[in-house]
Order: C-alpha cells, then sequence, then structure tokens
C-alpha cells in the first residue's frame, strides 16, 4: 500500500512539473509571437512612408517642370506673334509708301522709325516680362523643393517615431515576455516545491500510519444484532430538518403514489370454501391454531376447513335442522355446537390433523331450541341462549347450572367478555341488550334501542366497550360504564346488519349485511374503510377475522364461504424486513397526508353495487332535508337550531 501511495504522488509530481514548464513555454513563445508581429507591422509602415514621400516629390517636381515649360513657350509665342504682327504692318506701311509720294515716304520713315522704337520698347519689355517670369518660375520651383524637402523631412522624422515606438513597444512586450515567464518559472518552482514538501509529507504520513494501528468505524455486535427478525433495522443517517429542505414534497409525492399503487393492486378476493349444502349460518376460528376455521349451515352440517390450502379437513351431520352455534374450547382440543334440535354436543379433535368423527364426547339437552353458544375462556363454563333464557353450563354437568332472565322475550345472541371474562351480554328480539354478571344470579343492566339488535362483540382490547349490529342499518359501539348513549356510530350500510365481529387487535370492526356487502371499519371512524362485494354473493349472515386480523371469512345465503384481504392491497406470502420496512414507511406518509384532497379521493373511491348507491344516494338526500328543516326552522322562528343526538337517539332506555 505505502508504494502504491509513492508511485502515485511521483506520477502527480511529474505532472505538475510538466504542466508548469509547458506553461513557461507557451507564455515565452506567445510573447515573441506578438514582439515579431509588432516589428513587422512598423517595418511595413515605415515602407509605405517612405513610398508615399517619394511618390509625392517625383509628382510635384514633374508639375513644377511642366508649369515652367509651359510659361517659356507661351511667352515665346507671345514675342514671336507680336514680332510677326509688327513685319506685317510695317511691310504694309511700306508698301504704301512706295506707292504715295517721297512726302509720305518721309512721313512713312519716321513713322517707321517710330513704329521701330515702338516693337523695340515692346521687345524691351516683353523680355523683361519674359526674365521676369522666368525668375518667378525660379522662384516657384525653388519654393516647391523646398515644401517637398519639408515634407520629405517630416515624414522621415514621423517615421523614425514610428520606428522608435516600435521598437520601444517590442523591448517592453519582450521585457514583459521575460517577466512572465520569470514568474512562470517562479510559480513551477513554487508548485515543485511544495509538491515535493506534499510528497514528504504524505511518505511520512504513511509511513507514520503503516506504523501505527488503522483507524476504522467499529461498532458492537451485540448493539447492531438484532435479537429476533422482527426487531427494528437501525438506520444510521442525519435527520436534521435542515439538511433536508426538499423533504416534505418528497414525502407528498411518495404517499400520492403509494396510494395510487394501493388502487391498482387493490384485489381483496382470495377464495371461496365450497362445499356445504346449504347456506351458512355460523363460524367460530380456532384459539391456538392460525389456519383452522369451523363453519355451521342452515342444513345441519359441520365443516372444518384449512385456510392454508381452502380445502376442507372433515365434515359432519351434527344436527337436525339449523346449527345456531359453533365454539372452540379455550385448549382447541374440542369443539361445542348448538342447534334447532334442543341439543349441544361436544366433539373431540383428532391431533395433530385438527379433524373429528362421528363420535360424541357430551350430548347436552336442553327444553327449548338454542340460538347461540359462546365459551368462557380459561375455563369449562359456556353459556347458551334460548327462546326466554340464557343457560350457564359445565363441561362436566349435563343440566345448566345457571339460568338467567330478564323479560320473556327470545334471546338471539350471547357473548362472553374475553377480558372480564364473568361478564356476559345477550341481544333480544324486543330491541333489549342485556347484561350479565354470572358470579351473581341476575342481570346486571338493559339497554332498550329504537331498533332490534342482530349480533353483538366485545372488544378484544377494552373491557368495557360493546358493539351492536342493529336492524337500523347501523353499527354502534357502547361503553357499558355508560348506556345513556353511543360511542359511535358506523352508517354506510344501507340494509339490515346481521352479523360483526372485532379484529383481534380491537382496531377495526367488520360488518355483514343484508345489503350483500361486507364493510370494514375502524374503530373511531362512522364511515367504512373498504367495502367488498361479489356479483353472486348473497345475503351475509356470518363475518370472521381471522387471528393474525390479516384475513376475513363471510358466510352467506348462497352456500359458499369466501376469503378476502383485510387489507385489499396487502401482499401475499413471506415478506423479507427490507419489504416489511418499506411497507411499514409507505402506511406513515399515507397518515400523515391523508386529509390532503387528492389523497383522500384517491384512497376514499369505491365502486358499490347499483341498488346500494342508489339506496345510499337517497339516504343522504334524506339527511341533508333534515338538516334543511331544522336550518328553515330556526331562521323563521329567530331560535337557534337544535343540534340532533346522533350518539342518544338511538338508546330509548337504560334499566339496571
Amino acid at each position: 500500500m505505502a508504494d502504491n501511495n509513492n508511485n502515485n504522488l511521483n506520477k502527480q509530481v511529474e505532472t505538475l512539473k510538466n504542466d508548469a514548464i509547458s506553461t513557461g513555454k507557451t507564455a515565452v513563445e506567445f510573447a515573441q509571437e506578438k514582439s515579431a508581429n509588432v516589428y513587422n507591422e512598423t517595418t511595413n509602415a515605415i515602407n509605405e512612408g517612405v513610398k508615399y514621400v517619394s511618390d509625392s516629390i517625383s509628382s510635384a517636381v514633374e508639375v513644377t517642370k511642366d508649369a515652367a515649360v509651359n510659361m517659356y513657350n507661351t511667352t515665346t509665342n507671345v514675342v514671336n506673334e507680336g514680332y510677326e504682327t509688327l513685319k506685317t504692318k510695317t511691310n504694309e506701311i511700306i508698301s504704301g509708301a512706295n506707292e504715295n509720294s517721297k512726302e509720305v515716304k518721309e512721313a512713312g520713315s519716321k513713322k517707321v522709325e517710330d513704329a521701330q522704337e515702338k516693337a523695340n520698347e515692346i521687345t524691351d519689355d516683353l523680355k523683361k516680362k519674359g526674365e521676369e517670369l522666368k525668375e518667378d518660375g525660379s522662384n516657384k520651383i525653388e519654393e516647391t523643393k523646398d515644401k517637398v524637402n519639408e515634407i520629405s523631412n517630416d515624414l522621415k522624422k514621423k517615421g523614425e517615431d514610428i520606428v522608435d515606438d516600435a521598437n520601444d513597444k517590442v523591448e517592453q512586450l519582450k521585457s514583459k515576455g521575460t517577466e512572465v515567464s520569470n514568474d512562470l518559472k517562479k510559480k513551477g518552482e513554487e508548485l515543485s516545491n511544495d509538491l515535493n514538501e506534499k510528497y514528504n509529507e504524505a511518505k511520512k504520513a504513511t509511513a507514520d500510519k503503516l506504523n501505527e494501528k488503522i483507524k476504522v468505524i467499529s461498532r458492537s455486535e451485540e448493539e447492531e444484532t438484532k435479537e429476533k427478525a422482527s426487531d427494528v433495522r437501525k438506520l444510521h443517517r442525519n435527520l436534521d430538518p435542515n439538511l433536508h429542505p426538499f423533504e416534505r414534497p418528497r414525502e407528498y409525492v411518495r404517499a400520492l403514489n403509494a396510494t395510487k399503487l394501493d388502487r391498482v393492486f387493490a384485489k381483496p378476493f382470495i377464495g371461496s370454501l365450497s362445499g356445504h349444502t346449504d347456506g351458512i349460518f355460523t363460524m367460530t376460528r380456532h384459539p391456538t391454531l392460525l389456519n383452522n376455521v369451523a363453519s355451521g349451515s342452515c342444513d345441519g352440517v359441520i365443516k372444518l376447513w384449512n385456510l392454508t390450502s381452502l380445502t376442507e379437513r372433515t365434515t359432519v351431520q351434527a344436527h337436525n335442522g339449523f346449527v345456531r352455534g359453533l365454539v372452540f374450547t379455550p385448549d382447541g382440543k374440542h369443539m361445542v355446537s348448538c342447534g334447532e334440535d334442543k341439543t349441544i354436543k361436544m366433539w373431540k379433535l383428532d391431533l395433530p390433523e385438527y379433524t373429528f368423527n362421528q363420535e360424541v364426547i357430551s350430548i347436552y339437552n336442553g327444553k327449548n331450541a338454542f340460538t347461540s353458544i359462546d365459551h368462557q375462556l380459561n375455563s369449562t363454563t359456556f353459556a347458551t341462549s334460548g327462546p326466554t333464557s340464557v343457560e350457564i353450563w359445565k363441561h362436566q354437568r349435563s343440566t345448566p347450572i345457571q339460568t338467567l332472565q330478564w323479560g320473556h322475550s327470545t334471546i338471539t345472541k350471547v357473548k362472553f367478555n374475553p377480558i372480564e371474562t364473568h361478564l356476559l351480554a345477550s341481544c333480544t328480539t324486543d330491541r333489549d341488550i342485556i347484561l350479565y354478571d354470572i358470579r351473581e344470579n341476575s342481570p346486571a343492566q338493559k339497554l332498550t334501542t329504537s331498533m332490534r339488535s342482530n349480533s353483538i362483540a366485545w372488544c378484544p382490547t377494552e373491557s368495557f366497550t360493546l358493539a351492536i349490529a342493529n336492524e337500523d342499518e347501523n353499527l354502534y359501539q357502547y361503553d357499558i360504564r355508560n348506556l345513556s348513549k353511543a360511542m359511535t356510530v358506523h352508517r354506510d350500510h344501507v340494509g339490515s346488519v346481521l352479523d360483526i365481529d372485532y379484529s383481534p387487535t380491537g382496531r377495526e370492526i367488520v360488518s355483514g349485511s343484508y345489503d350483500k356487502t361486507i364493510r370494514i371499519f375502524p374503530v373511531d371512524s362512522y364511515k367504512s374503510r373498504e367495502v367488498y362485494y361479489t356479483n353472486r354473493m348473497q345475503r351475509i349472515f356470518s363475518v370472521l377475522f381471522t387471528a393474525d386480523s390479516r384475513f376475513i371469512l363471510s358466510g352467506s345465503d348462497d352456500m359458499n364461504i369466501r376469503v378476502w384481504k383485510a387489507n385489499s392491497s396487502a401482499p401475499l406470502g413471506i415478506l423479507s424486513n427490507r419489504e416489511k420496512e418499506k411497507l411499514e414507511y409507505q402506511d406513515k406518509i399515507k397518515e400523515k397526508f391523508k386529509e390532503i384532497p387528492e389523497l383522500k379521493t384517491i384512497a376514499t373511491h369505491r365502486r358499490v353495487p347499483q341498488l346500494v348507491y342508489k339506496r345510499r344516494y337517497i339516504k343522504n338526500e334524506i339527511h341533508k332535508a333534515k338538516q334543511r328543516r331544522v336550518k328553515n326552522i330556526s331562521n323563521n322562528s329567530g331560535k337557534s337550531p337544535k343540534v340532533e343526538k346522533v350518539l342518544s337517539k338511538h338508546t330509548i332506555k337504560v334499566d339496571t
């Protein structure tokens, strides 16, 4: 490792030296090229100036020569013409005088003399004028020569000045080039010195590191190793919000994409369990085995099912008529059933297949037909309901040990509290919900509602919460400590609610209705989270959560048990820890942005049958009309509107 580091440092030093030398050479060459270009330009300018001066002088000399010759020719021409005119005139006078008399000759001679004198005077004047013109021409020629000499001298001076300036500039450029080259040399030397120093320092550091122990990030194996596969994986990253300014927009896009993908992959139906020849009236889950479920139909047949393979484990003709109730014992080794044939039968399960044969361990005979059954947790006590009373039984006794009665109406459903196991609740056909304490031999409380209740269920995590499935198309949750009003109303069904069940986590409620739909409600919301239906599914008599809260079973009038996913877009199969963390993260960001209209519309939109849609529309219109009526009354009367008591209007009275 040290040799490799030394080689790398040597290579870097050599490359930097070569770069510095190459940059210095390029700078010197650039300065030399600039000085040569300036010298060439100045010499070209001087040559052009000399040519211009010589051309101007030659042209001036030629002009002056031509002017003097022209002047001389003109003067000679004028003298010759005057002389010829005088000759002609004198000849004419002489010829006239010859013809005339002597007097005339004398006068002519005088005139001739006068003319000769005048001619001589004229010739003298002309000669003088010619001499003057010659002197003027010579003077002008000398003046032009002087001017040409002056111009040539000025041009020579300017040329010399230009040459001097060019030489000065060349010298300046040479000096700058030398300075730049010297600076580059100095910088190259400094860089090389710095690199040598860094190289030496790196050598020393590598030598020190090789001599010392190497420091690495170390984490203890105990802290980083998961004790369980379900433990949260540690992430080492900085969560400071100042370092993530676009965290919220990024999370919003992720939440939007996750919501859209949930709707794309929403396929809740898994399969159906077929084999019954009549409508399924009751179902129950095994207390310890996740994939074991029992169902009873209206023809008296009980079947055990394997949910892993969606197959039938075993079947038995248990009763004559309806199977009204099924329940497993707390240890999971026996199953108890009751029917309209006035009998209660206990069946032993063959382990490990969890099947049973036709042999019955115990048969308990009653006076009347039974309507439901439930088993107390962690004991051998179970309760049944009949036409007028609730009866408490023991495995070892063939007769009931207690009979609890309040009124004379038929009791349709009975349920033990899973936490306060001595509490028992029942619903009757005359709109009553009765609470019993089996430690006493009398009922404890009675709640009368506006319409009949078809089923009840206790919350598995809160001992005081009781849910009711009612004929008025709603579900109600009550706190048994204060039955004067409901805690929550769930109101999305458009038909009578026939059965209800809590999820084992206590956070959701599933309900089956006469409108042929299954709805899942959060415990704190009046509106359903999911609605499930199929075209062939009929009225739903029984609904059930599996023990892991992942699946829902529905038994309907069409002789089929259907298996649904509790979360319609949840993946099936085994998930890795990373996939689980991804799903948890998506759930968190969807929860964070769930109130944004765009996400809320996508997440809550569901398709329902046309009949359900129309009835739901009519129900909403009736609700709006009631609100308008209250508002109009308050506006016309001037009084404040009365707030409708939604939670308490269902309760008629509470008896203790």
